[in-house]
């Protein structure tokens, strides 16, 4: 049990009156200064860790901090103080707490809480539409009862990495043409083959898909929690790996050199260039690991009739690698003042490009959350 008092879960009398949100409605918390909920809502910037206290991860690092004090301690908590762990808690913003006698959400309405830390103090809480958390949350109730809906808690998903399996890929550069049967000094020499073409450059490398968000703590203190409730708070999924870009054209072998009436024969063409090779595979973003939730409760009545889903996210998968370029051209063979049969051969043309690599480090499935009631004995 946490320890804390029923005083503490019970809602102050002089808090808005009872909130029954109607079929087809939807009311995002923190609400506009002139809404007719605004008196539920109080937002406030944490000033100590006390002000914190109630949130499950604050509980968690605390003991963290306690454990890693004592002598052979393994424990790596996230911060090395509390100051600390205040001053980046202030950086999530202010804490978002509404408060009201009864907060009962009807079947086909939905209630959403975004801040990054949000707390509910209330004497009942029934969902039986859908109560949407967007961050931390601490609950303290005499009653937490569920019924159709579900309280979810939506996890950010990787986007996916961006593609270039579309790209126009480009004709690299040709190759030089050769020579006619003269030098620059005027000396009979045979016509030159014409150079090769360039090979083609390697595709766009597709962009890696960032992981999927982990999923937030939740801590509830309640006097009696009831049946139907059902909490959908799995990690996000990991974008997907973006597909390789295709490699470009080799280039155009050269033309070869032109004979003459002492030296017919034409120079062959130079060869195609090779294709360039494909963009490598983006790597798939990792899941997001799943919510903790624990319910601290005097008395069960639920039967069992709890479902919790916290599952990890799923990793998506890899990109495709880019296909290799086209092989070049080859070049035109030269030509001769004493007939096509002295022509030169045409150049070949050159081979295709390989495609691109397929990730090699494997991706990974978020690990998953977990959920623990405790009834006080």
């Amino acid at each position: 049990m946490s320890g804390s008092k029923k005083n503490e879960r019970t809602a102050p009398q002089g808090a808005q009156r009872e909130i029954v949100v109607k079929r087809g409605e939807t009311i995002a918390f923190p609400v506009g200064s002139k809404h007719p909920l605004a008196k539920c809502q109080h937002l406030k910037v944490a000033k100590s860790v006390e002000d914190l206290a109630d949130f499950l991860f604050i509980e968690r690092e605390r003991s963290r901090l306690k454990k890693a004090a004592e002598p052979g301690a393994t424990e790596r908590p996230l911060f090395v103080s509390e100051s600390q762990m205040l001053r980046r808690m202030k950086g999530w913003g202010e804490i978002l707490t509404v408060t009201f006698p009864d907060l009962i959400i009807e079947a086909g309405a939905t209630v959403e809480l975004r801040q990054p830390l949000n707390r509910v103090i209330a004497n009942r809480v029934i969902v039986a539409g859908c109560l949407k958390v967007y961050g931390h949350l601490s609950v303290k109730a005499t009653e937490l009862r569920g019924g159709s809906g579900e309280i979810i808690f939506p996890a950010e998903d990787g986007r996916d990495g961006d593609n270039h399996d579309l790209d126009q890929p480009s004709q690299a550069g040709t190759g030089y043409d050769g020579t006619a049967a003269f030098d620059e000094s005027h000396q009979h020499i045979g016509a030159q083959p014409g150079g090769d073409g360039e090979e083609g450059r390697t595709g766009t490398s597709g962009g890696h898909g960032p992981p999927g968000g982990d999923n937030y703590t939740v801590r509830c203190d309640v006097g009696t929690i009831g049946p139907g409730l059902a909490v959908i708070a799995r990690g996000g999924n990991g974008g997907r790996g973006g597909n390789g870009g295709p490699g470009d054209t080799g280039g155009q072998g050269g033309k070869g050199g032109n004979g003459s009436e002492l030296l017919p024969l034409g120079g062959r063409g130079g060869n195609g260039g090779m294709g360039g090779r494909g963009g490598f595979a983006g790597r798939g973003g990792d899941g997001g690991k799943g919510a903790e939730i624990v319910i601290y409760a005097q008395r069960d009545e639920s039967g069992g009739d709890i479902s919790v889903d916290v599952r990890g996210g799923d990793a998506v998968g890899d990109g495709n690698p880019g296909r290799g370029g086209n092989g070049g051209v080859g070049g035109q063979g030269g030509t001769s003042p004493c007939g096509s049969f002295w022509y030169g051969a045409s150049g070949g043309p050159g081979d295709s490009g390989a495609p691109g690599h397929r990730q090699q480090e494997p991706i990974s499935n978020g690990a998953d959350g977990r959920f623990e009631l405790r009834i006080a004995e």
